[in-house]
């Protein structure tokens, strides 16, 4: 939260926190979800993500919000270590948290190729 004008406001989307493995499915936490993590208006499906073995071989993934975080797999990864969201140009994405301000582009890993 930002404190402008002395009133606190959101001047954020989601923002990735961290990571956790449950089976062959990335969990992503994350900051500022203000009101929970969402899809715009006439969104049916969440989309932008990405995983990867440890080969660092990203596949589009499949990603459904659950609670508070977003669950992201693809069927050939039987063992994801690393993620990232809407990472290449032009890159159709549409996470938003409880307020409709949307997720910026991250990468779980350090390597940045």
């Amino acid at each position: 939260m930002e404190h402008v004008y002395g009133r606190e406001l959101t001047s954020s989307g989601p923002v990735y926190r961290e990571l956790h493995m449950e089976g062959e499915r990335i969990v992503l936490h994350f900051d500022h979800t203000d009101g929970g993590l969402a899809l715009p208006v006439g969104s049916e499906q969440l989309i932008g993500f990405q995983i990867a073995a440890e080969d660092g071989n990203f596949l589009k993934a499949e990603a459904s919000i659950v609670g508070n975080t977003a669950q992201v797999w693809h069927p050939e990864i039987t063992k994801p270590a690393k993620a990232r969201y809407a990472w290449t140009n032009y890159t159709e994405a549409n996470l938003v948290n409880g307020l409709g301000l949307p997720a910026g582009t991250f990468r779980t890993d350090a390597s940045r190729e």
